[in-house]
């Protein structure tokens, strides 16, 4: 398959996961979502005014020693009605569905580790494109699907970053067996890869003139340059500017490259190096640029970018604001390469993470055609960290 990007021409990526047949897609009667909104949220309230304060307050103790989910919703234009979700333990979350094209906050919830389902029920009427109104109600319920055990060990900062990378692949089987079948085990989603010896890890950093993130050397000398089906951790040998990268690597014609991106875009690619390559739709890159270069506030930054725009890259942030550090960063090249894999469980599961130092992001979209009120509930990886 030809892959472009915004006009530069690239070689045919290896065959991937993500070119492999589409399952047949249900029938939902609605126009696509090209992607949940970004809007500004705030929580609302879901219970009587007389019992806020009190909910309030016992919210946010549970919050300082239970994990919590936050609910988004997106209004789909021509859906009405009211839903709630219950989880055992915490008040139920009723949402009364606007129709308005927006997203919001529905509620934040805790997840405790006693909880193993998140259940939904309620009327909807929607609007088919084809045969008209129709209306949607019943149950729906989803199998929650823990990640901590593999997530946890990537923020445990007391260890060398290729032990915590060996923990997570450790957990990854038995999460997948522990899913009930929803989940079809493999040995394939991610392997260690081949190990590099120190020297080229220095060899690398005189090459490129900066200091590489130790968690990098830490994974490529004392695991491997891990591998997550065909997308891979580059390894030292081949480090160079991520401009050359492109070339050398992607196979981006060098011509195009020097003239369809500007100056500034040349200038960041060339001040920074690629640490890991996607490869599905095209190629995507994690971009590694020392302090010096960066605009990290004196710390070193990590973007990501992809072929579809060559000509920015985001920098990659905590909810705080403040720049990623390369396990964060990991953890969020994981959940956008790995973790998602397991969203797919048929409408029966629903991935989490409890050990998410922040609120886990959940989103809440009607899209008709599924059982109950017809509604997908999946994890917001995007904000993940």
């Amino acid at each position: 398959m030809n892959r472009r990007a915004g006009g530069l021409s690239l070689r045919p990526c290896p065959p991937s996961a993500s070119d492999a047949p589409a399952t047949e897609p249900v029938d939902s009667g609605l126009p696509p979502v090209a992607a949940f909104r970004d809007v500004s949220l705030r929580l609302r309230p879901f219970l009587p005014p007389a019992a806020a304060g009190l909910a309030a307050a016992l919210a946010f103790a549970a919050s300082a020693a239970t994990p919590s989910v936050v609910v988004e919703v997106f209004h789909r234009e021509d859906v009405a009605g009211r839903v709630t979700l219950e989880v055992p333990g915490a008040p139920p979350c009723v949402v009364d569905l606007r129709g308005d094209g927006t997203g919001s906050v529905a509620c934040t919830v805790p997840l405790p580790e006693a909880v193993k389902a998140i259940r939904l029920s309620g009327e909807v009427r929607w609007k088919h494109w084809k045969t008209g109104k129709r209306v949607s109600k019943g149950t729906q319920s989803w199998k929650v699907l823990d990640v901590s055990p593999m997530a946890a060990p990537l923020r445990d900062a007391s260890r060398p970053f290729a032990e915590r990378m060996k923990a997570l692949l450790a957990a990854r089987p038995a999460f997948e067996r522990a899913s009930g079948g929803l989940i079809e085990e493999s040995e394939s989603r991610i392997g260690a890869g081949e190990k590099s010896p120190p020297a080229a890890v220095a060899a690398a950093e005189k090459r490129l003139g900066y200091a590489l993130p130790a968690g990098y050397a830490s994974l490529v000398t004392g695991l491997g340059a891990a591998t997550i089906g065909d997308s891979y951790f580059e390894r030292p040998e081949g480090l160079a500017d991520a401009f050359e990268q492109m070339v050398t690597g992607w196979g981006t014609p060098r011509a195009v490259l020097e003239k369809e991106l500007s100056p500034a875009a040349k200038a960041l690619y060339r001040s920074g190096t690629l640490l890991f390559t996607e490869v599905g739709d095209g190629y995507g890159g994690l971009l590694y640029r020392p302090a010096s270069a960066g605009e990290c506030s004196g710390k070193a930054e990590l973007s990501w970018f992809h072929q579809d725009d060559l000509h920015r890259a985001a920098v990659l942030r905590r909810s705080d604001g403040s720049c990623m550090d390369f396990p964060a960063a990991v953890l969020r090249v994981l959940a956008g390469q790995l973790f998602s894999q397991y969203d797919d469980t048929g409408d029966e599961g629903i991935v989490i993470d409890r050990s998410s130092p922040a609120p886990f992001r959940l989103k809440l979209v009607h899209d008709g055609g599924r059982p109950g009120p017809g509604f997908s509930l999946l994890p917001d990886w995007s904000r993940y960290e």
